[in-house]
């Protein structure tokens, strides 16, 4: 998993539904200690986190698996002792009037799926005042991506919003100079890069 912040692990991942899927977090590979799994209030969307810090502790329930199978966004907490699993985008797309879709949601450019989570494509966008975001579905405005007051046109935080009853993020800037630029989109950092 990748470290987000003090005691905070993400990772996107395709993750198996059934009444015989679990999953559990461990810190050293072979080791089933230290160990993270729920109690019987965990749910395949979160949870608490229960603790196993050696061998003397009988081993904590393992956390269910989401009930439909795809790609999820999976994260613990160990300061705070809690996940969650939230479905993310198995495809997504780009647009905004510095790219060649312009705002026309239903037609946006998909983006490459290098691996569940992390996104890029190589695009055209236009110049100084231009801007893009990006959606999950074509067609649509929810789920959506933009950014935050800091988020420039090289780098930075993805802000989600994923329903119509969420207020829209800002949109992306596009870098000052027109051209071809790389746009990768991490959605286990939540980060975004133009090059």
């Amino acid at each position: 998993m990748t470290w987000i912040e003090a005691g905070k692990f993400a990772i996107v991942e395709t993750l198996t539904a059934g009444a015989d899927s679990y999953i559990k977090f461990i810190s050293k590979l072979g080791q089933w200690a230290p160990q993270w799994g729920t109690d019987a209030s965990g749910t395949p969307e979160g949870g608490p986190l229960a603790y196993r810090p050696d061998e003397t502790v009988a081993d904590p329930p393992a956390i269910p698996a989401p009930l439909v199978t795809g790609d999820y966004r999976i994260e613990a907490d160990t300061v705070n002792l809690t996940y969650t699993v939230a479905a993310t985008s198995a495809q997504l797309y780009i647009l905004g009037d510095g790219t060649p879709a312009g705002w026309d949601n239903t037609a946006a450019i998909a983006m490459t799926k290098v691996k569940p989570g992390i996104f890029e494509i190589s695009v055209e966008l236009g110049g100084d005042g231009k801007f893009l975001k990006f959606v999950e579905v074509l067609g649509q405005w929810a789920p959506q991506w933009g950014t935050d007051a800091a988020g420039t046109s090289s780098e930075g935080k993805l802000v989600y919003r994923p329903d119509e009853t969420v207020a829209d993020p800002p949109s992306i800037p596009c870098p000052a100079t027109a051209g071809t630029y790389t746009v990768k989109v991490n959605l286990i950092t939540m980060t975004y890069t133009i090059q």
